[in-house]
């Protein structure tokens, strides 16, 4: 079942937002599913939520296709549709993109030379269907990355994965996760949920399934790699050396980094100072008999 108008508006709902909206509910929710059928193949119930939760804060909740303030620096091409296309390049660019669709006929240039008309409700939606496509947001969006794609669309593209927080985080946040818990039920008729990931490939038996491992490491790992240096290498039984990653530390210290240099310099490793289980160390590991 794909976004109906109930469930727009439980998740407007979510975020204070019911009321005002230029349109029904469910005349709202038709044109994001018309819409989402010109996303590219991929598409999951992820990204539409964050699809939808987008346009949501971009058009004060789908109250508006044009900007409230009318002299940005950027006018006449201020922010329209509800994606809140702005600037006279990115009207080219929408302009462009509709004629290669087939959703106009005549010049390219034509919201360029009549800004007024992409605040037309027919463009609403669509406007954001080219945005996404345009900026390259959709792997994020079906990734469910939806903090990344609110700083691409609040603060440009530059600020994808930094500590940037967008203008009215919290209320984007909680508008994608009341439309996420609809999960792929939000995918527009006929669009087949996308094919989860493949499962990573195990470690391929040999020197390579043994962790690269440095010193300051804490965890469980490095607790096997010193118990075997210990026990099962015969180098060390009649002159142990004691180790710091014990079962309660688990700690890739000086004394273990002591025990491992010395393993270098038995199997010949040039400049082996032990503080890291390199290609090299880990290949003789691997022929002396360990196994992760």
């Amino acid at each position: 079942m794909p976004l109906t108008g109930q469930m727009l508006k439980d998740s407007l709902a979510a975020v204070g937002a019911v009321g005002g909206q230029m349109r029904s509910f469910d005349e709202l929710a038709a044109g994001a599913n018309a819409s989402l059928l010109s996303a590219p193949p991929g598409l999951t119930g992820a990204g539409c939520a964050s699809y939808v939760a987008d346009k949501a804060q971009e058009s004060d909740y789908f109250r508006v296709t044009e900007e409230y303030a009318k002299n940005g620096r950027y006018a006449p091409h201020i922010g329209r549709t509800f994606q809140m296309i702005t600037w006279d390049s990115n009207y080219l660019g929408f302009g462009i993109w509709c004629k290669d669709k087939g959703h106009i006929k005549n010049s390219e240039r034509q919201f360029v030379d009549d800004p007024k008309w992409l605040a037309d409700y027919r463009w609403a939606w669509l406007g954001g269907v080219w945005y996404f496509e345009r900026f390259g947001l959709w792997d994020e969006a079906n990734r469910g990355d939806h903090l990344a794609v609110s700083q691409a669309v609040n603060g440009g593209a530059s600020r994808m994965g930094t500590k940037f927080i967008p203008n009215g985080w919290d209320a984007r946040r909680r508008m994608f996760e009341a439309l996420l818990r609809h999960g792929n039920n939000l995918l527009p008729a006929g669009v087949a949920p996308a094919a989860p990931p493949p499962p990573p490939p195990s470690p391929r038996p040999g020197p390579d399934s043994i962790p690269a491992l440095e010193h300051g490491f804490v965890g469980q790992p490095i607790h096997r790699v010193a118990w075997w240096f210990n026990t099962n290498f015969p180098a060390y039984r009649d002159t142990p050396i004691p180790l710091d990653a014990d079962i309660h530390k688990q700690r890739y210290g000086d004394q273990t980094a002591r025990v491992i240099a010395e393993f270098q310099r038995r199997c010949g490793i040039v400049g082996g100072d032990g503080r890291n289980l390199g290609p090299q160390t880990r290949v003789k590991m691997w022929d002396s008999g360990y196994r992760p």
